[in-house]
């Protein structure tokens, strides 16, 4: 089979796994059931805020209820969850509830995936038995080179169970080789994919990476360089097999799957005053003033719906393209913004509407 491209510096042998393809149209929410963990891997990129806590979140959503987790995913239009963490095993009761309830809430044609670390068949047993669809195991970078006993057993028992199973891994620079013995490892055991995606710098890791000489591909790009170079090295090793490999790129994570995920967010939550863009964000425009009163009396005498508009406080949020036509007669002060639809609408860029006059949105 022969390597083909697809979105966001990413490629493939062989078929995308149906978690991804989800994740590829930014139908997939990913559900952050807890940071807690009990290994230590160097290149974890679990940011600080959520490394080794018990906290909840689904996609950017902080989780303090279960309605929170099913806000988020009606509010994307989720058709599947990918379950990660820390590790999901490592707080199975946990885990479980939230497949209950998603499977519960949306049906059997949810499609769950989920991540791990630890090879635990109880709680691979007591998953599956929630209803996970797909499961891809983790096993940590010493381990590549010596998958059978504890690895072998658990995997063997995922694929009596009915499940989708895989492997997911880092690409780390200069280890191409161990890549490709778990390539044909996982192939040997019949299994559907191994994914490899970039190695990246966060906060969490950037210590341990730049220990080890490892450095991003610019100063702009979270991305190790020598990361896709291992990965191909180990695909060509690997070139008379038959399992699915699939190289995620750093990229591809940020511009294609969050960006379909936030167009999808922005056109099922944009409120009337709200325009949805192509970039998954929102615009509106947001005016300024002690003179609350005045400013209203404006719109109702230019007969804007009431929809088009809404006060809080001594801000006035209003269509974008209101207030670029009334701007001049209103009091106060106005601007044009863009923010993420998120529940607490995080601001991208401000700009005051004098700047933009005579422009169209």
């Amino acid at each position: 089979m022969r390597i083909r491209r697809i979105s966001g510096e990413s490629w493939i042998r062989g078929r995308l796994p149906v978690g991804c393809r989800l994740c590829r149209l930014g139908a997939k929410m990913v559900l952050f059931v807890s940071g807690l963990c009990p290994l230590r891997c160097w290149y974890c990129p679990v940011s600080r805020d959520r490394f080794r806590r018990d906290v909840t979140f689904a996609d950017e959503l902080r989780v303090h209820s279960d309605e929170d987790v099913l806000l988020e995913a009606r509010s994307i239009g989720a058709r599947g969850t990918g379950v990660t963490g820390g590790d999901p095993l490592f707080v199975v009761e946990k885990t479980v509830h939230y497949i209950e309830l998603l499977k519960g809430e949306f049906g059997p044609s949810h499609h769950i995936h989920l991540y791990t670390a630890i090879p635990d068949p109880g709680a691979l047993r007591r998953v599956a038995d929630a209803g996970l669809d797909e499961l891809r195991l983790h096993p940590v970078e010493y381990a590549w080179t010596r998958m059978g006993g504890k690895y072998e057993e658990f995997l063997r028992e995922a694929l009596d169970l009915g499940l989708t199973v895989g492997l997911e891994i880092p690409a780390i620079p200069g280890r191409g080789r161990e890549m490709a013995r778990l390539i044909e490892f996982a192939d040997s055991l019949g299994l559907s994919f191994v994914n490899m995606n970039e190695l990246e710098l966060s906060d969490s890791n950037a210590e341990a990476l730049l220990a080890r000489g490892l450095r991003t591909k610019s100063d702009v790009d979270y991305g190790i360089e020598g990361s896709e170079e291992a990965a191909r090295e180990a695909v060509k090793l690997t070139r008379g097999l038959s399992i699915t490999v699939h190289y995620c790129s750093a990229y591809y994570k940020g511009a294609v799957q969050m960006r379909n995920r936030l167009r999808r967010r922005a056109r099922r939550v944009a409120r009337s005053f709200e325009l949805p863009t192509e970039d998954g964000t929102l615009l509106f425009g947001v005016l300024v003033t002690p003179r609350v009163g005045e400013a209203l009396r404006v719109l109702e005498e230019e007969g804007v719906p009431r929809e088009l508009y809404e006060v809080r406080g001594m801000e006035i949020v209003l269509a974008p393209w209101v207030l670029l036509e009334l701007w001049r007669r209103l009091p106060g002060e106005g601007y044009l913004v863009e923010a993420y639809p998120t529940e607490d609408r995080m601001v991208v860029e401000q700009v005051p509407v004098e700047a933009l006059e005579g422009e169209e949105v």
